[in-house]
């Protein structure tokens, strides 16, 4: 075999384990962009491999619907992607992980916050439940303080870190109270 044809197999091979683990990052942000949702990374790059960049190469399908879908309940509200599947998260690849595809971050934002945390307080808001405060670590202090956590009604979970919306939709969510 010639070595060009080598690496075209070599590429193919990593193009169908790709698609086979999830969507390229094209996909996804063609179907985020589509929904109104930004990315954003902070050196304005989508390797997978750097810890800078916000990569969304191997998402799931699932996340990326529910993630569509939460939009349309907040359409008044900006959604930014600001973390997806790049190393780095402190978790391992596989289930219920970043690296698995099945956890973003979203950005804070004075109206997304206000639609989780006081419309679950309220009952203003049908679509979450708080569920109990999670101990996590500053990362620049190593002080610990109380994120609070939040259950969608489609069996995903929103967790408030310092700087952060972390979150997660199971590899099997169970959906409730609708």
């Amino acid at each position: 075999m010639r070595p060009q044809l080598n690496i075209s197999i070599l590429l193919l091979g990593l193009f169908l384990m790709a698609s086979c683990n999830g969507l390229t990052h094209f996909e996804a942000k063609q179907l985020l962009d589509k929904a109104g949702i930004r990315i954003q990374s902070t050196t304005s790059c989508s390797n997978r491999a750097n810890k800078l960049c916000t990569s969304l190469d191997g998402v799931r399908q699932e996340t990326i619907d529910f993630l569509i879908n939460f939009r349309k309940t907040t359409p008044r509200c900006r959604i930014i992607v600001s973390g997806g599947t790049e190393v780095g998260h402190g978790d391992q690849d596989g289930v219920d992980t970043h690296e698995g595809g099945y956890k973003l971050d979203l950005k804070l934002g004075w109206c997304i916050n206000r639609f989780i945390k006081i419309g679950a307080k309220t009952d203003e808001n049908p679509n979450f439940r708080f569920v109990e405060n999670v101990e996590q670590t500053y990362p620049s202090n190593k002080k610990k303080y109380n994120a609070p956590l939040y259950r969608h009604k489609s069996g995903a979970y929103f967790l408030k870190q310092y700087n952060q919306w972390d979150v997660l939709y199971p590899q099997n969510p169970v959906p409730n109270w609708e």
